[in-house]
């Protein structure tokens, strides 16, 4: 039986706690994980390496998640992107998110949200990705 090969996922998040979070549970969970916590050098990596999903906090220093997305959008147009927020979010904003990416998800999370996430909006060689929004709350 084939193995599947791994997830390569990048966090974008300032707080390292977060960025922590996650590269503790996808590792576990056999994905490669990147993390940085600004928007500027997320676009640098994204430049140098294609990734299967990233995970964008909305709010950032420098470059906001959503000048990020926007970066991403120019260099990789079809890398799998999921918003995330801490903080409330007016509907319209979250809608255009939404719309600009695959799902939206408020901190704190559940850990199984997260994984679903990244296995579900990952990519494999030669397939065609499906555009399912996955929202939660």
């Amino acid at each position: 039986m084939k193995e599947k090969p791994e997830i390569n996922i990048l966090v974008v998040d300032d707080e390292i706690e977060i960025q922590h979070l996650f590269r503790k549970l996808l590792s576990r969970n056999g994905c490669r994980v990147r993390t940085t916590g600004s928007g500027e050098k997320a676009l640098e990596m994204v430049k140098k390496q294609a990734f299967d999903v990233i995970f964008l906090d909305v709010r950032l220093p420098g470059f906001s998640g959503h000048q990020t997305l926007r970066g991403i959008r120019g260099i990789r147009p079809d890398t799998r992107l999921i918003m995330m927020s801490g903080l409330p979010i007016e509907q319209r904003v979250r809608g255009v998110f939404c719309e600009e990416s695959q799902g939206f998800i408020y901190k704190p999370f559940k850990i199984r949200e997260i994984m679903d996430l990244a296995k579900r909006n990952r990519t494999y060689p030669g397939s065609k990705r499906q555009d399912e929004i996955a929202n939660y709350r």
